[in-house]
């Protein structure tokens, strides 16, 4: 886990975004014997918030009407966009909790469906609509 390393020595802002993707390459071999991503869940929905997407390093993020949604196939499962989520709403796909467990194939399934048209890799102001619930 060289990224995980680095980021107990770094922090994000001084690791660029080339570098992590490069290190993030040593870590496909562990990758690959344990597939995991991350998922955007229901607290994302109607509120659209994308602090996250401005520090993710490999652009996985895409986006509807409604919510984000993270791309299985490009998350690197960094991490880095845990802690920016306000509402809390990004999850390790193991660690989803069981009432959102749905929102894992449904990341899958948008994100594929989004990559010509919802693309979103720039911070946009927050949705917060009625069915928001910010903490």
């Amino acid at each position: 886990m060289i990224l995980g390393l680095l980021f107990g020595i770094l922090s994000v802002g001084e690791v660029s975004r080339e570098t992590m993707v490069l290190l993030s390459l040593n870590d496909d071999i562990e990758r690959n014997e344990r597939a995991m991503t991350h998922t955007v869940c229901e607290p994302c929905n109607d509120c659209k918030y994308t602090d996250c997407v401005a520090v993710c390093p490999v652009e996985c993020f895409y986006q509807d009407d409604m919510m984000l949604y993270i791309d299985p196939v490009d998350c690197i499962d960094c991490e880095a966009c845990v802690p920016e989520c306000p509402v809390e709403a990004i999850f390790a796909e193991a660690n989803v909790p069981a009432q959102w467990t749905s929102y894992t194939p449904l990341n899958a399934e948008r994100s594929a469906a989004l990559k010509e048209t919802g693309h979103i890799t720039e911070k946009q102001d927050a949705k917060e609509g009625p069915g928001c619930k910010k903490k």
